[in-house]
């Protein structure tokens, strides 16, 4: 199982950006799946929506977002203390 999951990582970050994007968008979305059908509305959801999205375009405007990726101020309150 640990090099099972070892080798998933490595594969995961081998893939291209644009790879990534596709398959966090896929993965997201079908998570759910399992919740609408416990809440009977699995067949009123439209379950091709992840694999369509690259021919509608979707991909081409998430992928030049660039995230800083980078570690809260620690200067800053990360959360708005309470009143």
């Amino acid at each position: 199982m640990r090099a099972a999951q070892a080798q998933h990582y490595r594969n995961i970050a081998a893939m291209s950006r644009a790879e990534k994007i596709r398959c966090v968008a896929y993965v997201y979305f079908t998570f759910l799946r399992p919740f609408a059908e416990a809440a009977g509305v699995a067949d009123e959801l439209d379950w091709a929506v992840p694999l369509e999205t690259k021919a509608r375009g979707l991909y081409d405007l998430l992928e030049p977002i660039e995230g800083a990726n980078a570690p809260p101020d620690p200067d800053e309150d990360y959360y708005l203390p309470f009143p």
